[in-house]
């Protein structure tokens, strides 16, 4: 078996566990969108209600630590999740703002945490969440557009040419 980046990998394994739907609070929700990179370059150029909810999924640098047998890789991936919500639509934000992106954001981390240690995957040795929580810095970015963010973040951990 020959070396297999896992980028691609394990942002396949975060889109098929979150899934194309998400129950909260006894509604459900689809996905409208879901992206890769920078979450401020996709989230600035949404404006239509039916844009959201969505997620951008920005995975950062790989740190490699070479070990006896194989190189441990492990790559952070920050998922950030937003939700358009009427009472964001001013400077102030809403309370329930907040929550309703919490709510949120708890529910695709519990997907996330009962989806296995490797999300399925032959190549994933281990997935650790890293930290999670409302985004205040990137809802306050936003505010003025109704859009409340929760992001997560995840470390996934790879061996070089090993499979589970």
């Amino acid at each position: 078996m020959g070396f297999a980046f896992g980028t691609d990998i394990i942002l396949d394994a975060i889109r098929a566990k979150i899934g194309p739907t998400l129950a909260v609070g006894g509604q459900t929700l689809t996905w409208a969108h879901v992206f890769e990179g920078q979450p401020l370059r996709w989230l600035d150029t949404l404006n239509s209600p039916s844009d959201y909810p969505c997620y951008v999924m920005r995975p950062e640098e790989t740190q490699a630590e070479s070990g006896t047998s194989h190189k441990k890789l492990v790559l952070p991936v920050t998922v950030s999740i937003a939700i358009r919500h009427p009472e964001a639509q001013s400077t102030i934000i809403s309370p329930k703002a907040y929550r309703a992106a919490r709510l949120v954001g708890e529910a695709v981390v519990a997907k996330l945490e009962d989806a296995g240690h490797n999300w399925g995957s032959q190549y994933i040795h281990s997935r650790d969440l890293d930290t999670c929580g409302v985004d205040y810095d990137l809802t306050e970015e936003l505010a003025d557009q109704g859009i409340a963010c929760y992001s997560l973040i995840y470390n996934v951990t790879w061996y070089e040419r090993e499979v589970r």
